[in-house]
């Protein structure tokens, strides 16, 4: 942008237009006095709509000033762009490089996790003047929520290193143990190894929930309350005595 076609700039030439008729005002005045009145206050007039326009397109005219919206639902994805709406109005979302992103709970986050129908808060700038397309400084993806949990419930299915674990508050939830890094145990905190968790089994797990895609993974802790089975006391005998 030049000097001159700097908006600033030319609200100080019209201020300085509407004033510049009094300078020369003595000499007029003296020799066409009521005619040359009425063409000042036309002159001021009209300056005067011309800075009120000019102030109002300055006021209105959101290029590149600071852009921040909450609660927006993506409706598409396409390359390093979201397309955002919010209360109707249709929002181009530009990302880069630069662009930071977290999640629900502040955690770091990924632009590979954004998707369609996530909720989104997002700062940055805008790039036109109707504030319909900005570059993106960081999103929030409030859809995306990872964090450290404790899960109680019972194993469902069970394949390899992946169970279902059917839980009481949240769930379906699909787990996947990495039996290198976990602590796998039974109810009497004795170490055993994932293969000998059944299906009906109840079990508590530790790890990084999410609860977009109901997994729960990075589990640092699995305990087997069933195991090892109890075992049924029987009478036995005429004394009353049990056996196990």
């Amino acid at each position: 942008m030049t000097f001159k076609n700097n908006p600033i700039f030319r609200v100080a030439v019209l201020s300085t237009i509407a004033v510049s008729p009094f300078l020369t005002a003595g000499s007029i005045f003296a020799q066409t006095p009521t005619t040359t009145r009425q063409q000042i206050r036309e002159s001021i007039q009209e300056n005067r709509k011309e800075i009120k326009e000019e102030i109002k397109t300055l006021r209105t005219d959101k290029t590149n000033r600071p852009a921040h919206f909450t609660g927006g639902s993506i409706t598409g994805v396409s390359g390093s762009t979201l397309t955002v709406t919010k209360d109707g109005k249709t929002i181009s979302v530009t990302t880069d490089s630069s662009t930071k992103y977290r999640r629900r709970f502040w955690g770091s986050g990924m632009f590979s996790e954004i998707s369609v129908g996530d909720v989104v808060n997002v700062w940055g700038k805008w790039t036109n003047a109707d504030a319909t397309a900005m570059n993106a400084t960081m999103i929030r993806d409030t859809s995306v929520q990872k964090r450290k949990g404790t899960f109680v419930g019972t194993v469902s299915s069970k394949s390899g290193n992946t169970f279902t674990l059917q839980t009481v508050n949240r769930g379906s939830q699909s787990v996947t143990v990495d039996t290198s890094k976990a602590k796998i145990v039974n109810r009497k905190n004795e170490t055993m190894t994932l293969d000998v968790v059944n299906v009906n089994d109840r079990v508590q797990v530790k790890g990084l929930w999410d609860s977009k895609l109901s997994t729960i993974t990075e589990v640092t802790h699995l305990k087997d309350f069933s195991l090892p089975v109890k075992s049924t006391a029987t009478p036995s005998g005429a004394t009353g005595a049990v056996t196990q």
